[in-house]
């Protein structure tokens, strides 16, 4: 599958020839419209009803892509759809069709970026998102859910859907413009849902929801059936959360901010996903032991109780947890994804010790741990499965172990604010799979290594 750089597309309008040659360039690899110009001329017609509108014509174009039965290039510019004002449904003819023209097991997917936001997405969180709700086939014996999912951002991104895509190896991270949202939301046919000051009424249907703010929730029914719904920050309508709760008893997805976790999210043993802002200085591990946990997001945590087996946990995300001193060996065993942020007094060496358990982690991403002075001993235990490994804003970060070296699966290594920071290891040679090298933000290091800069690599002071 082709891959490519993506940028934003601007709404202003293009030439018919301007508009022509982008749409060419999506629907053709370099050369190959030669051999088809009946397909070219097809594509003409098309691309005059596109309106100029970048991101409809690389849409179209790019949904065409490796195509070449003339069939089926006319049976795009037959449809129906060409007719529809755009007026009726706010939504361009070209985008439709490219959307029709997903296979079958995107379109839910697809159909989920309505709930997201107008900021950078990463694609652990969608990800974890389409898994707790089934949305990814069971993956191959040589496959994680990972590589399924991946492969499915990689479609979407090679159809010009997701915008500013950028590729990490074990993750990446996208945009979506405004007008794909807004076919997302299309699409969804109301099962998806953003409640905010122009939306207020909760469809009856509706099963996955986005509240942007409080005082949208007093007088909301709530659909039996609802499978996902993720509150504003500070959710302070408790009346309304424990309705919820009680009443929503399907519900798989989660997020909230309270000062206490809810009782009765004991009660929710479908739930696979929980997104958690709590000021409890440690965890209810009553509640929420027995649920089948696969994604974890918790801010202002203090600490993990060791009697919480999470056995499902692939990946866990912890924000802000501004007391939180140290983990056990348990909280990590299972992981694929671990990642680390804002966390002022967490010492990673503490807790695991000196032990260096089996683990299975692909991505590890540390960022402003001002404990952090070397890597923790443990993460020796992932020497055949971390792909991805990103450091930034550990202040007090003084040297990367010589056993980096030994990460043979390593693709990915990013290192970004680390200014005492000073070499890298000896034998980094011996990774032979790095693909990815970037280094920013570490002026001292950045002097020693300008004279070794090799492909992929990017060293900034």
């Amino acid at each position: 599958m082709r891959t490519k750089s993506l940028s934003s597309y601007l709404i202003e309008g293009l030439s018919k020839e301007d508009s022509f040659s982008l749409f060419v360039k999506s629907a053709f690899e370099e050369g190959e419209e030669k051999k088809y110009p009946q397909l070219l001329e097809i594509g003409r017609e098309m691309v005059e009803r596109c309106g100029g509108i970048p991101l409809a014509v690389k849409t179209l174009g790019s949904s065409l892509f490796s195509r070449v039965d003339r069939k089926g290039w006319e049976s795009v510019r037959d449809n129906w759809i060409w007719n529809l004002p755009q007026n009726e449904n706010g939504i361009l003819p070209a985008l439709q069709l490219s959307y029709d023209q997903l296979p079958s097991y995107l379109k839910p997917c697809f159909a989920c970026f309505s709930l997201y936001e107008n900021s950078e997405i990463s694609s652990l969180d969608v990800t974890m998102f389409w898994v707790a709700l089934g949305f990814l086939p069971f993956p191959k014996k040589s496959e994680t859910i990972n590589d399924v999912a991946n492969q499915f951002f990689r479609e979407l991104m090679s159809r010009s859907f997701l915008t500013d895509f950028v590729d990490y190896g074990h993750f990446f991270t996208f945009k979506l413009h405004d007008l794909v949202r807004e076919l997302a939301a299309y699409v969804s046919k109301g099962e998806c849902q953003v409640i905010d000051s122009h939306n207020r009424q909760i469809f009856e249907h509706a099963q996955h929801l986005r509240i942007t703010q409080n005082n949208f929730l007093e007088h909301a029914i709530v659909p039996l059936g609802l499978r996902t719904i993720i509150f504003p920050e500070k959710a302070t309508n408790e009346t309304f959360l424990y309705s919820l709760l009680s009443r929503c008893k399907y519900l798989r997805v989660l997020g909230l901010e309270l000062q206490e976790l809810p009782k009765g999210i004991s009660k929710l043993i479908n739930l696979r996903q929980l997104h958690i802002t709590i000021k409890q200085p440690h965890f209810p591990e009553k509640e929420i032991a027995k649920l089948e946990l696969q994604f974890f997001d918790c801010d202002e945590l203090k600490s993990l109780s060791e009697r919480i087996q999470l056995s499902s946990l692939k990946t866990l995300a912890l924000d802000g947890c501004g007391k939180l001193k140290s983990l056990s060996f348990h909280v990590i065993i299972n992981l694929e994804s671990l990642v680390i942020e804002n966390c002022g007094m967490l010492d990673l060496s503490m807790g695991i010790g000196n032990q260096i358990p089996d683990l299975r982690l692909k991505l590890l991403k540390l960022a402003s741990l001002q404990q952090l002075v070397t890597l923790p001993q443990w993460l020796q235990g992932s020497v055949n499965t971390l792909h991805s490994l990103v450091i930034s804003d550990c202040k007090n970060l003084k040297e990367l172990p010589e056993w980096l070296s030994t990460m043979v699966c390593l693709e990915v290594l990013e290192i970004e604010d680390c200014p005492k920071l000073l070499s890298l290891p000896d034998n980094m040679h011996l990774i032979t799979n790095l693909k990815h090298l970037e280094i920013k933000g570490c002026p001292e290091l950045c002097k020693r290594l300008q004279m070794e800069v090799g492909v992929g690599t990017k060293y900034h002071t």
